[in-house]
């Protein structure tokens, strides 16, 4: 395995794994420091691959994804990384971890997806959804590009080959008169004013928990997305946002600009500023699992069944198309990159909405 370490400002460090010593059984490596950019430095780490200084393509798939994932980490945020590792570990790994990289075929990552479809879940003998089998298509198939290049161990990625399965439409709205039997249950309670936000504003359960005072603006009646709420190590922080799209402005109906001034004037903790705008009981900024998990439990015991936080966000989408809101507008307030995504998750409100002007169509004409 070849890893590229950065050293300082334009330096860096080539190391290498070659195997290990027969008579020790140690770790050969090999190292070498190249002074210039990152992208002259991969240009070295390459050659030295190719000029035969560790194992190639014989290496096996699950040391390489171990190697790899240490290495990647870095680049995106922890709980993106806690989700790669548990694909890794849980499924890459038992199903394809003692093929070698150059034995890889996209035979191979078709049974996967098809194995993983039918009876994938670990703990009970269902399949996964195409959605989640898309996501280990996606991780494997980067992991893989990056043993084409930059380093050199296979001629071609094998995922190329293969179709990722087509994430099929999960979206589980409430219906209206759900909503105001999960409201007026909880009318009163702080979690009244966090949960009637999430419906009319769609946001994004980190981006929720990610909102300070400063971010409402009662005189424009709007909230500034600006960052996420996480747990990350088992501590909340706020960190930055995914994409560019997400940072955006939700701007709120006079209703629920007044149920949020009502708030405001009741809670001293809502202050301004730096301050949460929502604290849980025992005076901490309202962790994401708290929010979750609150609902579900209201949910139970209102018979609504299981819902999940992430449906409010698919109500409020679903609720805007109904109302023939155009799609563009409802893809900025989501915070969605492309209203192609929009159109694709809410396709079966673009269906209904269809079914409705073609009868109001035929009522007009007769025809």
């Amino acid at each position: 395995m070849a890893h590229l370490i950065k050293r300082g400002p334009k330096k860096w460090q080539v190391r290498i794994e070659s195997g290990r010593d027969p008579e020790t059984g140690k770790r050969k490596r090999i190292y070498r420091t190249v002074n210039g950019t990152k992208k002259e430095a991969e240009k070295v780490m390459a050659e030295m691959i190719k000029g035969g200084y560790q194992e190639g393509g014989n290496v096996k798939l699950k040391k390489y994804l171990v190697d790899w994932f240490e290495d990647y980490r870095s680049n995106v945020k922890h709980n993106t990384a806690r989700l790669y590792k548990g694909i890794i570990y849980n499924h890459l790994i038992p199903s394809l971890g003692e093929l070698r990289l150059n034995e890889i075929k996209p035979m191979h990552i078709l049974e996967y997806q098809n194995q993983k479809l039918s009876k994938g879940s670990i703990g009970d003998s269902g399949g996964l959804s195409n959605r989640t089998v898309e996501s280990h298509h996606r991780l494997l198939s980067m992991a893989l590009k990056h043993a084409v290049s930059p380093y050199g161990l296979i001629e071609s990625n094998p995922c190329q080959s293969i179709k990722a399965p087509t994430p099929s439409s999960d979206t589980n709205p409430l219906s209206r008169a759900e909503v105001e039997k999960f409201l007026e249950s909880i009318e009163g309670e702080m979690l009244y004013t966090a949960y009637y936000l999430l419906l009319n504003t769609g946001m994004r359960r980190s981006e929720f928990t990610g909102l300070k005072c400063k971010d409402i603006s009662f005189e424009r009646q709007i909230i500034e997305v600006e960052r996420t709420g996480q747990m990350v190590g088992g501590e909340f922080k706020y960190q930055g946002l995914k994409n560019k799209s997400s940072r955006r402005q939700i701007a709120l109906a006079d209703e629920t600009a007044k149920i949020l001034k009502k708030y405001k004037k009741k809670n001293a903790a809502f202050a301004g500023g730096e301050d949460p705008i929502f604290i849980t009981p025992d005076g901490l900024a309202l962790r994401p699992d708290y929010l979750t998990q609150k609902f579900k439990s209201i949910c139970r015991d209102l018979n609504m069944g299981e819902y999940k936080l992430h449906d409010l966000r698919h109500t409020h989408a679903t609720w805007l198309l109904e109302a023939g809101i155009n799609p563009k507008v409802v893809q900025e307030r989501l915070g969605h990159a492309r209203v192609e995504t929009t159109l694709n998750i809410y396709s079966h409100v673009s269906i209904n909405e269809q079914k409705k002007a073609v009868q109001k169509l035929h009522n007009q004409t007769n025809l």
